[in-house]
C-alpha cells in the first residue's frame, strides 16, 4: 500500500521540522536549565539560517508553528526577531494586531498581551541580573 504524504509534509525540510520541534520544546520546558538548552539550540539554528540568508526556512517554520502552537510561535518569532536585530537586519515579519484578532479570535490575547513574569522577590532582595532581558542575553552570546 502506498503512503500518501500531504502537501505540508512534502514542503517542510528537515531544518524546518527541527526549528518547529525546538520552539515547541522551549515553549513546553519546565525549568530554567531546560529553557537555556532549548534557547541555545534555537539560537544556533536561527543564527546559521540568518547568516546564510535562508529566510524561507525561517518563514516556513514560523508558518507551521503558528498553525500548531501559538506559544511556540511567539517564542520562535521573538528569538528570530531579536537575532535579526542583533545582526542589524530588519525585523523578519510583522502582523497587524487586527489580523491576529481576526485569525485567532480570543486566542490572540496570548500573543498581544502575553504575561510579563517578574522575579519580584529576587529584585526586592537586591539581586541584579547580568542580562535582564532576551535582547542583552543574545547580544552577549553573539558578541
Amino acid at each position: 500500500m502506498a503512503v500518501h504524504r500531504t502537501k505540508a509534509s512534502q514542503r517542510n525540510s528537515p531544518e524546518v521540522e527541527k526549528l518547529v520541534a525546538d520552539a515547541i520544546s522551549l515553549a513546553a520546558s519546565g525549568s530554567q536549565v531546560e529553557d537555556r538548552f532549548w534557547e541555545e539550540r534555537l539560537n544556533v539554528r536561527l543564527m546559521r539560517l540568518l547568516k546564510s540568508q535562508n529566510q524561507n526556512v525561517i518563514d516556513a517554520a514560523l508558518d507551521q508553528t503558528f498553525r500548531i502552537n501559538t506559544v511556540a510561535f511567539e517564542v520562535l518569532a521573538d528569538i528570530a526577531e531579536t537575532l535579526a536585530e542583533s545582526l542589524t537586519r530588519p525585523a523578519i515579519f510583522t502582523v497587524p494586531e487586527f489580523v491576529l484578532k481576526i485569525v485567532l479570535g480570543e486566542a490572540s490575547t496570548l500573543l498581544l498581551q502575553s504575561p510579563q513574569v517578574c522575579p519580584e522577590r529576587l529584585l526586592n532582595e537586591g539581586f541584579k541580573f547580568n542580562f535582564p532581558d532576551i535582547h542583552s542575553t543574545i547580544e552577549e552570546i553573539i558578541h
